[in-house]
């Protein structure tokens, strides 16, 4: 199996997925007593990649047959890009945060596809197995913070939404994702030239800042192919450490 290995020479601050949805309201949206959300970093420009997007899927989909509050992100790193395809989700800002992974727990580079479950634990994304027992301990643990979406909004290509986190202050950052799953494109160069790629849970913005207690928000929708197939996923993570703490979603087609 090849991967494309990244040396970290120095590391840039850290930038600012269909997941597992519940059936929510507009009103209120918390998370459960235990999570498991799982970054998979990818590139379209990678061949050993569609194994571990096709596993991300998987475990999406069974999570939201089963009910369990498992979510998944697609971050796509763009230092794949100069091989010859360029990837169309890839951010150099999820780049960036893979690299702050790293950085934080002390691994010499970066590598795709990886697989981080509750910023703790990460390992090769294509091995399904080593997925499902990673997030079968995570979910025996209890969240160590609880977060709530209300008062949700969609109008003129934006949404707005307050949360409620449990936990607040300079220590902990919080992220919102908004995520757009059944995305495919033709890949015409590069390692997998003449494949069509399949994704779900692909990042379409990502925006991290200091965790409040409760605080409005407004994301623009402007990245989304379709609205009624993205959710926005916010969870919540101790600075130090990366741990993520807490999570919680809601599907925009959940929005009245």
């Amino acid at each position: 199996m090849k991967y494309l290995v990244i040396l970290i020479v120095s590391l840039g601050s850290v930038l600012t997925l269909n997941l597992y949805t519940e059936a929510v309201t507009t009103r209120s949206t918390i998370q459960s007593e235990s999570v498991a959300v799982i970054e998979l970093f990818t590139s379209q420009g990678c061949s050993s990649c569609p194994p571990a997007d096709e596993v991300l899927s998987e475990i999406i989909d069974e999570a939201q047959s089963n009910g369990q509050p498992i979510y998944g992100l697609s971050f796509h790193v763009d230092y794949w890009n100069r091989l010859g395809w360029k990837d169309p989700y890839s951010a150099k800002a999820y780049s960036e945060r893979q690299y702050t992974y790293a950085d934080k727990q002390g691994a010499a580079g970066v590598y795709t596809p990886q697989m981080i479950v509750n910023g703790r634990t990460e390992f090769v994304g294509s091995r399904k197995s080593q997925a499902e027992s990673v997030i079968r301990k995570a979910l025996k643990q209890n969240s160590k913070a609880s977060l709530e979406i209300t008062k949700a909004t969609v109008e003129n290509e934006e949404i707005s939404f307050t949360y409620n986190s449990s936990l607040s202050g300079k220590n902990f950052l919080i992220n919102f994702a908004l995520v757009e799953r059944d995305l495919s494109d033709q890949v015409t160069r590069g390692e997998n030239r003449g494949r069509l790629l399949k994704h779900d849970n692909v990042v379409r913005t990502f925006r991290t800042e200091s965790a409040q207690s409760a605080a409005s928000i407004r994301l623009s929708l402007s990245s989304l192919k379709s609205q009624s197939n993205s959710s926005l996923i916010i969870y919540i993570q101790e600075k130090e450490s990366f741990e993520i703490l807490g999570a919680t979603a809601l599907g925009l087609t959940n929005i009245r």
